[in-house]
């Protein structure tokens, strides 16, 4: 049984950690809201050991590293690791390696293998063993979970590098796909990245492609290079104990599920085998655990998902149904999900579950939002008394202008005495000189 009330925790961009219960669909917020501002947005989570999954490192945009103990006992539950100088740029990654070893990455494409000893909570020695020059417009870092000695980087026009830490230079560089049929060059774009197992990579592109890379064939193209639907892809998790099957989603909120073993040369577009709705935004994080809240015909698996509308869905992996729904208040970066059972949820912790019909109602201050909603014009609806009066004088006005162009058709068609109609000029000038008198 697991020691803590929460089996998710959530990143938010305005710096907030948040643990949720799903079961009992409550949240809270588990750091302070004091002194929090935008350069505190948590960019990245990770476990520290994913098989006990008892603390959570996560990572601010403006290079702070904090550990945080999910165990429900722990009197000060929060560790600033303090401020890591990974470079210029924003941080885009955090991998932990070992227990005393992580990797930081920025933007510029800076890569750094650290040494953390943790020993003495009250002075934190930290030291970075190594460096990695990965290219510009990062926008992907992910471990390999069979060999956590392998990173694997990619941005935009920066190809799929995969590293071995224990080296300066990258023991595997991507090759661009072919030109298409009219001699143009395919940009590059990778914006999310996981491993099928120790030697095969799948990305998801700003373009919209899957592709699928084999390290052990020495092919640097893709094996695969196929289209998912027609917005850039954000997100992209494998299912575990299943090395064909990945859950994508993209900035249109969709998720699907692809069957790779579908994947051939002669297919234009990859094939959903099941679809997860009930998404409104980009998604920005999936992850898939093995949940025994959830267990639907001899299956526990389920994918968690969080993005820019605020609310953190829990679909079942087979049944693509949907098990829970939180709203958080906050737009959501990142998320881990754990395998363990929360105990009993606490008094304190708020109802987060929020029907759509009920979203217009909330203070903008508590979703967070920025400051174009604050500048929107205020519409609102007038009293019944009011319109009447209004639509009556509108309705006499109308009237008074009929009366007047009646007058001026009359005074218009007046003839002289010879019987001729007067030219148009003498009709104006004639006006004038009566307004006159």
């Amino acid at each position: 049984m697991s020691l803590s009330y929460y089996n998710i925790f959530v990143g938010t961009d305005n710096g907030l950690l948040k643990g949720i219960n799903s079961k009992a669909k409550t949240f809270n917020n588990l750091n302070s809201m004091e002194n929090l501002n935008k350069e505190k947005e948590i960019v990245q989570m990770s476990w520290f050991d994913s098989s006990t999954q008892d603390n959570v490192y996560f990572a601010t945009k403006d290079q702070h590293i904090v550990k945080y103990n999910t165990l429900k006992d722990i009197n000060c539950p929060f560790t600033d690791l303090g401020h890591f100088d990974c470079g210029l740029g924003e941080l885009k990654g955090l991998e932990i390696i070992s227990q005393n070893k992580l990797v930081t990455c920025v933007d510029k494409g800076l890569m750094k293998l650290w040494s953390v000893d943790l020993s003495d909570h009250e002075n934190i020695v930290k030291n970075a063993l190594n460096e990695f020059k990965c290219g510009n417009d990062l926008y992907a870092i992910k471990k390999n979970k069979f060999n956590s000695e392998l990173i694997a980087t990619g941005g935009k026009e920066n190809d799929l590098k995969i590293w071995n830490l224990s080296k300066s230079e990258p023991i595997f560089k991507a090759k661009n796909v072919s030109d298409n049929w009219m001699q143009l060059r395919e940009p590059v774009w990778i914006m999310g990245i996981d491993f099928l197992d120790e030697n095969r990579v799948v990305v998801g592109t700003g373009h919209h492609q899957v592709r699928l890379y084999d390290l052990k064939t020495g092919v640097r193209r893709p094996v695969f290079n196929l289209k998912y639907g027609d917005y850039p892809i954000t997100a992209l998790s494998v299912v575990p104990d299943d090395s064909n099957r990945v859950i994508v989603g993209n900035t249109r909120g969709e998720m699907e599920m692809i069957d790779l073993r579908s994947m051939t040369s002669k297919n234009e577009q990859c094939k959903a085998v099941r679809k997860y709705k009930g998404f409104q935004g980009t998604i920005k994080s999936i992850q898939i655990e093995s949940s025994p809240l959830y267990d639907i015909n001899g299956s526990s698996l389920c994918v968690a998902s969080c993005g820019l509308d605020r609310f953190l869905r829990v679909h079942h992996l087979e049944t693509s149904s949907l098990v829970s729904k939180v709203y958080l208040k906050s737009r959501l970066n990142c998320l881990l999900f754990s395998k363990h059972e929360p105990i009993k949820v606490n008094k304190n912790e708020q109802k987060a579950d929020v029907d759509d019909d009920q979203l217009s109602s909330i203070n903008s201050e508590d979703l967070g939002t920025d400051d174009l909603w604050s500048d929107m014009e205020t519409i609102i609806d007038e009293h019944p008394s009011l319109v009447t009066v209004k639509k009556r004088k509108l309705e006499k006005r109308l009237k008074d202008f009929d009366n007047e162009s009646l007058k001026d058709e009359k005074e218009n068609n007046e003839e002289d005495n010879d019987g001729f109609k007067k030219p148009k000029s003498m009709q104006i000038i004639n006006k004038k000189i009566k307004k006159v008198k």
